[in-house]
């Protein structure tokens, strides 16, 4: 995302390339979300057995407005 944030600093940049650059950006973090966030959390649940500790994952409480 730093280069991102870099090429869309550039005065030369174009918003096809923009809009595309965005868009892979919102893919990658939707394949982050999908697959290392779990394999993150299953890490610390591990972690956890393993130092004889209770993994509480509170849920997020949604927010009413």
């Amino acid at each position: 995302t730093h280069h991102v944030s870099k090429l869309m600093q550039s005065p030369s940049m174009q918003v096809d390339v923009a809009v595309s650059l965005f868009k892979k950006i919102e893919n990658d973090f939707q394949s982050y979300r999908a697959t290392e966030f779990v394999r993150a959390q299953m890490s610390a649940k591990d972690m956890c057995e393993e130092m004889n500790v209770d993994a509480v994952l509170q849920q997020k409480r949604l927010r009413s407005t």
